[in-house]
């Protein structure tokens, strides 16, 4: 993968800037009493317990964390649907993750409803990760850094800016999707991690907003990978995509901090479920890949929206990236419409009039995430079945003999959770339709790769039934992108853990070879 690690470094020195980017988007924080936090907090107090190779039992209380196996395990207080590395500079090696979980295990949203109620946003300090070998390590365990406290209901998107917003003063620029259907952009305080549980209350710096009266669900963003970053794209639950520019001065497009598209048109029929943009300076001229519940994957030409110049139909997507270095994107599928059975797929889109579908893996559920780490040219998914995969391949664009695949590409299984009974009552576990029939009765196995003594066996119990609570569902993955940490990811569970487990992949020539060349620029 030396290749993949010099033609990413070589990008993100093309793309990426050291300059300070919105200077004048600088927030207050204010710390809320007591008596205002509760009705912002999740209602679920302490997590399901769990268990790594040493077999005892743990439980977490909410905003509390452990490391399991050497692996910073968190505990949101509720179902993690989106999470974020913040940017940080290629001297720094503390990571920042911000989490957004839905406040009550049990709740649900109709796709066509908008929602506000009270929630918070999470940002941790995950401690010192580096790229070291042979085996990374966490020097602490993660510490709860702050909170936000908002009332747009859910938030099912989250993505920093991506360079330039690093600074004394400033941890960088927080992007949220909402359920409210706007896009609320905060500038995140340097704050040092306390033992108190700081809930803050901040005025964003800027909202984004689609200025029509039909409001939707924002069910995904993507911040402009190309400095000055200028360019943010949503996707929304009524088929809508929208693309806002932050520096517009047109009184037409901007309202003091609120902020209304140049560009909308209706991409699909159904909800927009990934939105990725190709790394173009010129932004009439990048290419924008849609996905959507409604079964098609189009890329798009943003000076002409009319048509798309390309459109693959298969599953309901539930996630898909586009990266930078490929001309692909990478599809993780429902199994709605397959005997409990999907695949990661990959889409071309070099060829305009033939369709070059690439099957990476087979899955045995319902794919919720899917991320891309172009350092080291690797795939992380996430099942409903508790499964973590990373995969590891060569080339993206075309389905390799089956002789060479074992040659050419290789699979871990990272993390693998079961259920199991907290008592010694033998026979089949039994999983409830509610999150509190689970944690009363059941605890999770979690067994992460490459620990000698690791946890039992997984069993085979479908868990995957509409009757029973998703317990084991990962339902969102993203790998650390930093120069210094990219050998790391966060998944955020349905049951509100989230775990930020390593790969160990690289060979100590290649990590030399690496530095060599970002030192020389």
């Amino acid at each position: 993968f030396s290749d993949a690690l010099l033609w990413t470094n070589k990008m993100r020195c093309e793309n990426l800037t050291s300059d300070v980017l919105f200077p004048e988007a600088v927030g207050t924080a204010r710390a809320l009493a007591v008596s205002q936090v509760s009705q912002y907090l999740p209602t679920t107090a302490s997590s399901i317990k769990f268990r790594g190779s040493d077999g005892s039992w743990h439980s977490l209380n909410c905003f509390q964390a452990t490391l399991v196996d050497g692996v910073p395990v968190m505990f949101t207080g509720g179902p993690v649907w989106a999470c974020a590395w913040a940017a940080v500079p290629d001297t720094e090696d503390n990571q920042y993750l911000a989490v957004a979980s839905h406040p009550d295990m049990n709740m649900t949203h109709e796709m066509s409803a908008v929602y506000s109620y009270p929630s918070v946003i999470q940002v941790w300090a995950v401690g010192r990760l580096v790229n070291c070998l042979p085996k990374p390590e966490s020097d602490n365990e993660p510490q709860f850094l702050m909170g936000i406290a908002h009332c747009r209901g859910a938030v099912w998107g989250l993505q920093w800016c991506p360079s330039g917003c690093y600074q004394d003063n400033r941890l960088g620029l927080l992007a949220a999707a909402c359920s409210d259907g706007s896009v609320v952009i905060y500038s995140i305080p340097r704050h040092q991690p306390t033992s108190q549980h700081k809930i803050c209350e901040m005025e964003p710096v800027m909202e984004l907003k689609l200025g029509c009266e039909m409001l939707s669900q924002c069910k995904c963003i993507e911040w402009h990978t190309v400095a000055p970053h200028s360019i943010i794209v949503g996707g929304f639950a009524n088929g809508m995509v929208a693309l806002w520019d932050l520096h517009t001065t047109s009184p037409l497009l901007r309202d003091g901090k609120v902020i209304y598209p140049f560009k909308v048109f209706e991409a699909h029929l159904s909800a927009v479920t990934a939105v990725s943009l190709s790394p173009t300076a010129e932004t009439t001229r990048a290419h924008l890949m849609t996905s959507s519940l409604d079964r098609a994957t189009k890329f798009w030409r943003l000076d002409d929206t009319t048509a798309p110049v390309n459109t693959l139909r298969k599953a309901s997507v539930t996630d898909a990236v586009m990266p930078s270095t490929w001309m692909t994107s990478i599809n993780a599928f429902d199994d709605v419409y397959s005997t409990n059975s999907t695949h990661i797929m990959g889409y071309s889109y070099r060829e305009t009039f033939t369709s070059n579908n690439t099957n990476f893996y087979p899955q045995l559920g319902t794919v919720w995430g899917v991320s891309f780490n172009e350092w080291i040219n690797a795939i992380a998914c996430g099942s409903e079945m508790g499964k973590l995969t990373v995969l590891f391949r060569r080339q993206l664009l075309v389905t390799e003999d089956s002789k060479k695949v074992k040659s050419n590409s290789m699979r871990d299984d990272l993390i693998t959770c079961s259920v199991q009974p907290l008592s010694d009552v033998k026979g089949n576990v039994e999983i409830g339709e509610r999150y509190q029939d689970c944690v009363n009765n059941l605890g999770l196995d979690i067994s992460f790769k490459g620990n000698a003594g690791a946890a039992k066996k997984p069993t085979e119990a479908s868990v995957d039934t509409m009757e029973n609570y998703p317990i084991l569902s990962i339902n969102k993955v993203t790998w650390n992108t930093n120069y210094n940490s990219f050998t790391w990811l966060a998944a955020g569970l349905q049951c509100g853990l989230v775990m930020a487990p390593h790969v160990t992949c690289l060979q100590a020539n290649d990590l030399s070879e690496l530095y060599q060349q970002h030192d020389g620029r």
